[in-house]
């Protein structure tokens, strides 16, 4: 893996952690929409270079989806 690949990806991870872990420390409404919207930008990018990633949350969307049809 080239240098540059991997710095993308780890710096992706870095920030959907950093964006997820965020969430709990959010006090108003406002904030919460704000942190939210970061989460959702930085798991977007994340699932486009970690395919380690893609695989876990596929792996937890097929699991609620097999509950929901129980």
């Amino acid at each position: 893996m080239a240098i540059g690949a991997s710095y993308g990806l780890e710096e992706a991870r870095r920030e959907f952690w950093e964006a997820w872990n965020g969430l709990s420390q959010v006090h108003t409404q406002k904030e919460l929409e704000a942190q939210s919207k970061k989460m959702w930008a930085a798991r977007k990018r994340l699932l486009k270079v970690d395919p380690e990633f893609r695989a876990m949350i596929k792996a937890r969307e097929d699991k609620a989806n097999a509950e929901a049809e129980e």
